[in-house]
């Protein structure tokens, strides 16, 4: 399967995420990127760099589409 598209999928299940966690939307994504940074921290691994770089996309990705779900929204 093309990376991109699985990129895309995953973004999606994740707006999914926010855009159902209603109120609490604001935690959820606090959450998401504090564990984002602690992965990032604990990885000592020599592919570090692309992981935290294909991890921001996806939430990138993810923050994008969830702000474009609850303008629609209204």
């Amino acid at each position: 399967m093309d990376n991109e598209l699985v990129e895309y999928q995953l973004a999606f299940l994740l707006a999914i995420s926010m855009a159902e966690a209603g109120e609490n939307a604001g935690d959820l994504r606090a959450r998401i990127t504090k564990y984002m940074g602690k992965l990032f921290e604990s990885d000592k691994s020599f592919g570090k760099e692309k992981r935290a770089q294909s991890l921001s996309s996806i939430y990138g990705k993810a923050d994008n589409m969830y702000f474009d779900m609850i303008r629609k929204e209204d």
